[in-house]
């Protein structure tokens, strides 16, 4: 079996989307360099003539080994009442589905799906797998409580954090920061999450880190999704910065001269998305309009980490102790189910979510097992 990597939800002018069905299709597969695309017309607005042509054009485009192509409808809700108002704003850059089939064509592809043999990625094409001996994440089975789980990670930016969740409740992590050994003089800010679970859940965060006691000798930024997203050194003592998260995490790595002895404070506005009035006039988030941390270097090189818990969508700021180890490309482990305390006599749906350093995340399907 191999990874493929997928789009499954690709829109184009017959309905609500940007450019012709062509032109899409065609970028998926030269330009994004994407295995599998699904293309979903809007079930409000397309017509039978545009829908047949659309799915004639995917029926000639579709090869297997090269592009597995399917013709699909995203059911909006409108057609049969409900629905949500649409809008042009979601945030993040996309995501991938990875799809681990048996073969490159339709059928090994839709098979796979529905098997869930799947994972999910950020954007990058990264790798990840869990399995219980024979069983391969998407199944539904009884699990041997003596044999451990195994994990594997193939990445880019190097791995630093594996959870382990049961469902919403994280169970195991691995920190590789931690495993490797804290660097006295590398510490980073993490700011991460969105104000509410809906379109338009942006939190655009505007603020300052001020740094004393210590020299700055270098920065920089990691996760931002475009130019206007930055980091810059406003003097000799604080660095200033402007970006937004939907969900996703943005990073300031900072080099420092030492640790201990130092102060750092950090002070943020959170503003909402403007979606009614003068954009050029923010609008101070409600429920976290600002967020405030100051401690000492000694004080984090005590704790390792220090994070502020906000109202909203997993919406947090975060001071982390860094390694200056490499982290790995590559990673793989295993973990003893037996020490994960799980109840006997009901369904545990376990699942690998891992961050590389560039705050890239990949998760996969779960393994459904009972013991």
């Amino acid at each position: 079996m191999r990874p493929l990597y997928a789009d499954l939800h690709v829109h184009s002018d017959d309905t609500v989307g940007t450019n012709d069905t062509l032109y899409n299709l065609s970028y998926g597969r030269d330009v994004a360099g994407l295995d599998v695309l699904g293309y979903t017309a809007n079930d409000f607005n397309i017509t039978e003539q545009r829908w047949d042509q659309a799915v004639k054009l995917i029926h000639e485009l579709n090869e297997p080994g090269r592009f597995v192509c399917y013709p699909g409808t995203e059911w909006c809700g409108n057609s049969c009442a409900g629905g949500v108002p649409a809008t042009a704003v979601f945030g993040s850059r996309g995501g991938l589905t990875g799809v681990v089939a048996e073969a490159f064509d339709r059928a090994s592809v839709g098979k796979a799906l529905r098997a869930r043999r799947t994972f999910a990625t950020t954007g990058e094409r990264s790798f990840a797998s869990l399995r219980q001996g024979k069983h391969f994440m998407g199944e539904v089975f009884t699990a041997d409580a003596n044999a451990p789980l195994d994990y594997r990670l193939l990445g880019e930016a190097g791995w630093e954090q594996v959870d382990l969740f049961d469902g919403d409740q994280l169970i195991w992590s691995r920190n590789l920061h931690q495993e490797l050994g804290f660097c006295a003089q590398r510490i980073r800010l993490r700011l991460g999450g969105a104000r509410i679970k809906d379109r338009y859940r942006g939190a655009y965060w505007t603020g300052e880190i001020r740094i004393t006691g210590a020299v700055i000798n270098g920065f920089r930024a990691l996760g931002l999704d475009h130019p206007e997203q930055t980091v810059w050194r406003k003097d000799a003592t604080v660095l200033a910065f402007r970006t937004d998260t939907n969900g996703d995490t943005d990073s300031i790595e900072i080099d420092l001269s030492q640790l201990a002895g130092a102060t750092l404070q950090i002070h943020s506005r959170i503003d909402n998305y403007v979606k009614v009035g003068d954009p050029s006039e923010p609008q101070p988030c409600v429920h976290a309009p600002t967020v405030v941390m100051e401690l000492s270097g000694d004080e984090l090189l005590a704790q390792s980490q220090v994070v502020e818990e906000l109202p909203g969508a997993e919406l947090k700021l975060s001071l982390e102790r860094m390694t200056a180890a490499p982290l790995p490309r590559e990673l793989q482990g295993r973990i003893e189910l037996a020490r994960l305390g799980l109840d006997p006599g009901r369904e545990h749906p376990l699942f690998i979510c891992a961050r590389q350093r560039d705050q890239s995340r990949v998760w996969t399907s779960a393994l459904f097992l009972t013991l």
